[in-house]
């Protein structure tokens, strides 16, 4: 939605292209900005790492970089995020032209999904059963909801005479600002267990 456009905006559009008038900004610039991006880690570029406290730092604040590159989609999102936001100056006679549209960023593939088996299902939910998450664990497993979606859920999104459950926002936690309410991803927000 709207808010993740502006955070996506923010965290990767801001500090590579912020100094950079509008009027002067080329398509190589944009290419630049694109390139840049694809091969910076992000837990060192955002403090992700430093961020955990001294006892769970494992990676980029010892020295010891993880490598954590933005996902071709996810770039893909960022420049259409940059189009659209050019795109508005353009429609506000800010800009003659949109020289973000000159750049082609590949859409990328979807990463191939690697569900457990019967099995490990199982033996999942038998080896969670008595931890204090273990709700979370069931509807994961048995509706296949996403983190961000489960812990969105209010008792409210839960209809016991349908035995549905609506999913209707998302808990994501964004850094240096908390947790924020989002907009699902799935655009088939009802769930009925098996």
């Amino acid at each position: 939605g709207l808010f993740i456009g502006l955070l996506m905006g923010f965290l990767n559009i801001v500090p590579y292209l912020g100094n950079k008038k509008l009027s002067k900004l080329t398509a190589q610039d944009v290419r630049a900005w694109y390139n840049t991006m694809r091969k910076t880690c992000q837990c060192c570029r955002q403090g992700i790492d430093a961020g955990r406290g001294l006892l769970r730092q494992r990676c980029c604040a010892q020295g010891r970089c993880c490598n954590k590159l933005l996902s071709e989609r996810t770039l893909h999102y960022i420049h259409s995020v940059l189009v659209s936001a050019l795109a508005h100056a353009v429609r506000e006679d800010i800009l003659p032209r949109n020289v973000a549209k000159q750049v082609h960023v590949p859409l990328g593939q979807s990463r191939p999904i690697d569900p457990l088996t019967t099995e490990e299902a199982k033996t999942l939910l038998k080896t969670t059963a008595e931890h204090h998450n273990a709700a979370i664990y069931e509807i994961a497993v048995r509706l296949g909801l996403r983190r961000a979606e489960i812990l969105g859920l209010r008792w409210r999104d839960i209809d016991l005479n349908t035995h549905t459950l609506t999913v209707t926002q998302t808990l994501v936690r964004i850094t240096g600002q908390g947790v924020a309410v989002s907009k699902p991803k799935s655009h088939a927000p009802h769930r009925a267990p098996p």
